[in-house]
């Protein structure tokens, strides 16, 4: 019973500081992404520079707002979670060959279920991914819309 408490305030206390850990590197990459905007010339978000290569070196409203929205959580996240490429896996053999011991042979039947459900969801998260990479663009194209119509608005009333 001891053991088990322990363990559990252990984890929990890993829990909370991976977490803290993961929101500390969001923020600060969101605050290194807004000092690069504060000190960075205009022009270098102007969509039509003619200094750029490909439309991967224009920078876009969207394309910042998206960064700093998504990639930095992304980033948190692999911190909060990134033990568990190491831990899920030693913990389903462990966990395994416990079943195996207990159920015998019936055990097949539920890791097939398993490992089944395994790749329907990766099935599904391939989808996803791809329809979150989409909406992802329609965001940016909204934003710059949103942006130019705004822009718009002002030289109208400034020359109006």
């Amino acid at each position: 019973f001891l053991s088990k408490l322990l363990n559990l305030i252990l984890l929990r206390y890993i829990t909370y500081v991976q977490s803290e850990l993961g929101s500390k590197c969001m923020m600060d990459l969101n605050s290194l992404v807004y000092s690069k905007i504060l000190f960075s010339k205009l022009s270098t978000f102007n969509q039509n520079n003619s200094n750029c290569k490909n439309n991967d070196d224009k920078f876009s409203e969207g394309k910042i707002i998206n960064l700093i929205q998504v990639d930095s959580k992304k980033i948190g996240d692999l911190m909060t979670q990134g033990q568990n490429i190491f831990v899920i896996p030693f913990q389903l053999i462990v966990y395994s060959v416990y079943l195996f011991e207990i159920l015998g042979w019936s055990f097949i039947a539920g890791f097939v279920f398993m490992a089944f459900c395994f790749v329907i969801n990766y099935c599904i998260f391939r989808k996803y991914r791809v329809a979150n990479a989409e909406l992802l663009i329609n965001k940016d194209n909204r934003m710059n819309l949103t942006t130019e119509i705004l822009n718009s608005i002002k030289t109208i009333k400034l020359n109006g």
